[in-house]
């Protein structure tokens, strides 16, 4: 199972930090390894100018808006009443982020169980050059591929991701290997300072969801996200604030607490 980990900053030469996730990394992997059965990877994934012949993928503010309606609906994930997770992991070590590799576990768009709302997980790794800068805010904006891939549509809060598939995209092939192949191409075709990108998702139900929902805010307190907290060499989260009762982020580590205690129970 996925274990806390330690914070550890890479300081590039511009000044820019970069949150080093190897340890996050290593956990992905380990619940990958563990759910190896039900995952499907594909390595290489679609390049940038397959998509844009197969899928008219565009380069970022070329794209138009696209509206998917109830009535051209193939399928949807992470719906606002249901559980999504949307994490960003960076390293700037080389050989920890697989290029052109999209994961996935759980059932593709086509074959959702008959059910209104479908939990979900998009979790890109980023290996980042250490000499180059690059602005968090505009890593996240390409996480959700606005205009960029018809036949898709993303809406977003902090934290959180919803998916949309219209009929004539699924139809015409969409999935989630052509989705996260178009997120490996856009970041790599974005930023100079992407060396390498590979996408998972996570479509198998609620359980899953909450077994990362731990890397999920630990990616989250090191990217500075919740000020007051950080991650001790023993992986629990610390707080600035003398006071819990009056703390604003003692619901984050309250929930880290409630899921280690639910995990340990599971392992013992």
């Amino acid at each position: 199972m996925l274990e806390p980990q330690q914070s550890n900053i890479n300081q590039a030469k511009d000044g820019a930090n970069f949150p080093e996730m190897e340890r996050q990394i290593a956990g992905l992997r380990q619940f990958l390894k563990e759910n190896t059965e039900r995952t499907t990877t594909v390595s290489p994934c679609m390049t940038p100018g397959e998509l844009t012949e197969r899928f008219h993928f565009c380069h970022r503010g070329q794209g138009t808006p696209e509206m998917i309606l109830a009535g051209n609906l193939a399928a949807e994930l992470g719906h606002p009443r249901t559980v999504s997770r949307s994490i960003l992991l960076t390293t700037t070590r080389e050989g920890i982020v697989r290029p052109q590799t999209v994961h996935r576990i759980g059932p593709d768009i086509d074959a959702l169980p008959e059910r209104p709302y479908h939990p979900f997980v998009q979790i890109v790794l980023l290996q980042l050059r250490p000499e180059m800068s690059v602005q968090p805010y505009e890593l996240e904006q390409t996480l959700y591929l606005v205009h960029r891939l018809p036949g898709v549509m993303v809406r977003s809060v902090p934290g959180r991701v919803w998916l949309r598939f219209s009929r004539e995209g699924q139809q015409n092939g969409m999935n989630l290997s052509i989705f996260g192949s178009a997120l490996n191409a856009a970041f790599t075709l974005d930023f100079p300072a992407v060396a390498a990108c590979e996408s998972v998702f996570v479509t198998s139900g609620e359980d899953d969801v909450n077994t990362l929902a731990v890397l999920a805010t630990e990616a989250e307190i090191l990217q500075g996200r919740h000020r007051k907290l950080s991650l001790g060499k023993d992986g629990e989260a610390t707080c600035q604030e003398s006071n819990c009762d009056i703390c604003d982020e003692k619901p984050v580590c309250d929930n880290l607490r409630n899921i280690r205690i639910k995990r340990r129970r599971f392992s013992s």
